[in-house]
């Protein structure tokens, strides 16, 4: 084990940090880009936070975001990171986003990419523990972390009366089988998966008859 003093990561980036298409409408960009057009341009400044894009849970997640439509809902966006998942909601029309990071030394890097951003609809950011957050009546939910947190929150959430749809992402592809029976264990419903590399992306919505599990292209 050594120590790794913290750096100047968004001068280290720059260099490949490049434009980078999310799908046929999404296109994330480094803040110095103003060459690169797309009907849903996100702007970041790369910084110590996850969600640049470039980590494929990232990607899946965004997708899931545009294909389920954020258009009049609440979202909620656990494990914010950047920000670009609530940049991304904002954009595509949701009504209100809230963030939830547990990580202080984020709170700037996400507030500076609100700012590149100029969205209408302002995210809000929360410092906190997801485990502690008691307010799960949202339409969406985004959960981007890993399947050792998901898989305790998913039971929070079958819990609540929240009957948002869940995107969660961050599981690996061996955790398939157990997010699969944890699933049917809670009584929710998995409507659609996506599996990239060794990535699953799953959105998971309130139990009915039957499991849909179409494919998130």
């Amino acid at each position: 084990w050594s120590e790794v003093p913290d750096a100047a990561w968004e001068l280290n980036w720059r260099d490949y940090f490049q434009p980078l298409p999310v799908s046929a409408r999404i296109t994330i960009v480094p803040e110095w880009d103003h060459s690169t057009s797309a009907p849903l341009l996100i702007r970041l400044r790369p910084g110590n936070a996850f969600g640049t894009g470039y980590h494929v849970t990232t990607r899946l997640a965004l997708r899931a975001l545009e294909q389920l439509g954020c258009a009049g809902r609440r979202v909620l966006d656990l494990g914010s990171g950047s920000g670009v998942l609530s940049i991304a909601a904002a954009m595509l029309g949701a009504n209100q986003v809230t963030a939830v990071e547990n990580d202080p030394d984020w709170e700037r890097n996400f507030s500076r990419n609100l700012s590149l951003n100029h969205l209408v609809v302002q995210p809000g950011l929360q410092i906190g523990d997801i485990m502690e957050l008691h307010d799960l009546e949202y339409g969406l939910i985004a959960v981007n972390i890993r399947g050792s947190v998901i898989f305790p929150w998913l039971k929070l959430y079958a819990g609540s009366s929240s009957t948002a749809h869940i995107i969660a992402t961050g599981i690996l592809l061996e955790e398939e089988p157990q997010l699969l029976n944890l699933i049917d264990t809670l009584h929710l419903r998995l409507v659609s998966i996506a599996r990239e590399e060794e990535w699953i992306c799953a959105v998971i919505a309130r139990g009915q008859t039957g499991h849909s599990r179409a494919e998130i292209n």
